[in-house]
């Protein structure tokens, strides 16, 4: 049994193998410190952290469910910029105003909460860090060409794919949650709700996508739904970085096949 971390509250998780201890920015803490340097936090769909301030040695790995980093303009208008998924890594945002961007559950959501000043950053921790950055500035650059660059129908097909490729293996049959309304999925494409529900009935009766209900939907053939996308934003799966543990496997077996 496997304890990571506790809340301020006394809140602790305890699982056979958390999804965080197998991250690649956790792994570099050894078992015995990760007490010192983790929080778990579990929040309702709507609760918010704040993720918009000066504190940016707050990191955030996702062990179950989704969160959205969000940014709200002084009229109301509210914009997504991440959708965050178990196993990614979330970081705050560098901002002047405290209150521009919120950490957002979008169901019920459990984090693993690290505090990067509550002992020395390693060389190891720093490139840690370094890939996931690069990683989600990937993710951010592609972004930012679907907001600026593809039409609607365009924009979803790209989202329901991503969304798709996210949630496991496999091109054929896959089902997928979404745990999105319709102005979610609107604030984060860029669009507003009457527009995805227009493009969204399009794409049923073309059969790109199966919706079961309104927070779930199946793809019949992810390369049929990726040939509405243009080639370049055509996304392949990556896996996550190993930890040490597999690392250490990994140069075993090259050790071995060198030997023989």
């Amino acid at each position: 049994m496997h304890t990571c971390g506790g809340s301020a509250a006394g809140e602790v998780l305890t699982t056979t193998e958390c999804i965080a201890c197998r991250h690649r920015l956790c792994s570099v803490f050894p078992p015995r410190d990760r007490s010192h340097h983790q929080t778990f936090r579990s929040l309702k769909r709507g609760d918010c952290l704040d993720a918009g301030s000066d504190e940016t040695s707050r990191l955030w790995i996702v062990i179950s469910g989704a969160v959205a980093m969000s940014a709200t303009l002084p009229d109301g208008r509210r914009q997504i910029l991440h959708i965050d998924m178990p196993g990614d890594l979330v970081c705050s945002m560098l901002t002047q105003d405290r209150d521009a961007c919120v950490l957002e559950a979008l169901d019920a959501v459990e984090l693993c909460e690290i505090d990067l000043d509550s002992g020395s950053a390693t060389a190891e921790a720093t490139f840690a860090l370094f890939e996931q950055a690069r990683g989600r500035l990937t993710r951010s650059a592609r972004q930012i060409i679907c907001l600026g660059r593809l039409d609607a129908t365009e924009r979803l097909c790209s989202f329901l794919a991503d969304m798709a490729r996210r949630t496991g293996p496999g091109e054929e049959n896959l089902r997928v949650s979404l745990p999105m309304t319709r102005e979610d999925i609107a604030d984060y494409l860029g669009l507003n709700a009457e527009t995805v529900s227009r493009v969204f009935s399009r794409i049923r009766k073309s059969r790109l996508a199966i919706f079961l209900s309104p927070t779930e939907y199946v793809v019949p053939s992810l390369h049929d739904l990726e040939r509405r996308i243009p080639i370049g934003l055509r996304q392949t799966r990556v896996a996550q970085p190993a930890g040490p543990a597999a690392t250490a496997s990994a140069t075993q077996s090259a050790q071995e096949g060198n030997a023989s």
